[in-house]
């Protein structure tokens, strides 16, 4: 999005994760989908359409140093990884001077978690899939 003819860069978003703002963090991708079909009866020509499930995800790449920030937020709450309650992410996206725009992901769980480290990598990095309820941006609902 454009204001004052400057577009929202990574430098311009803030997400927080249950225990808080992250600093540590190199992406966040989300997506949401509604299942939608034509619907056919005699003939070969659709006579409608039928709508389905909403689906909501993503994946978060923390540092490794941020991720045990999350590692230490389960210890504190005496919650096993997977067994987080669901939580809301939020992402701003904020230009100086400018309203934020802000996307929610409401009833985030993590569903699956990797990291890996090579030979003269420069950090290391968590990453974490989640699932959602839904995402709401700006404040505009998914369906």
């Amino acid at each position: 999005m454009a204001v004052n003819n400057r577009n929202y860069d990574w430098e311009d978003i803030s997400i927080d994760l249950p225990y808080g703002p992250v600093i540590g963090v190199e992406s966040i991708e989300y997506s949401d989908s509604k299942e939608k079909e034509m619907v056919y009866g005699r003939g070969s020509m659709p006579i409608g359409r039928g709508k389905g499930n909403y689906a909501a995800q993503g994946k978060i790449t923390l540092l490794r140093k941020e991720y045990q920030k999350l590692l230490d937020y389960c210890k504190q709450t005496g919650v096993s990884f997977y067994r987080l309650r669901p939580f809301p992410i939020t992402i701003r996206y904020a230009d100086d001077g400018e309203a934020p725009v802000v996307d929610v992901i409401r009833g985030a769980e993590f569903n699956e978690r990797s990291q890996s480290a090579s030979q003269n990598d420069k950090t290391i990095t968590k990453e974490l899939d989640f699932i959602a309820e839904k995402i709401v941006e700006d404040g505009v609902e998914p369906a």
